[in-house]
């Protein structure tokens, strides 16, 4: 994969986890946060595995999805100790 592709990856990775922050506040939909986890672990290491160039070109953007994941699993976090489950 060239650094474009990965670069687009990981473009698209930060809008799905970013949408789904948005519908938690304004929806209160849940997204699973550990499948949004899970594709951005592959993503991670499918850039980690890249010519030593490109994977190092892609440092900010591996930093930048683990940011926006990290503000996700807050948000949702907070959101759950705000409204528990009905029983």
């Amino acid at each position: 994969m060239t650094f474009e592709d990965l670069r687009r990856q990981f473009e698209t990775m930060k809008d799905l986890v970013r949408e789904a922050a948005r519908r938690l506040k304004e929806e209160e939909r849940i997204a699973d946060l550990r499948t949004l986890e899970k594709q951005g672990v592959v993503l991670c290491d499918k850039a980690l595995k890249a010519e030593a160039q490109t994977a190092r070109a892609l440092q900010p953007f591996m930093a930048e999805l683990i940011a926006e994941l990290d503000s996700y699993a807050e948000q949702l976090a907070d959101f759950q100790e705000t409204n528990p489950p009905k029983k």
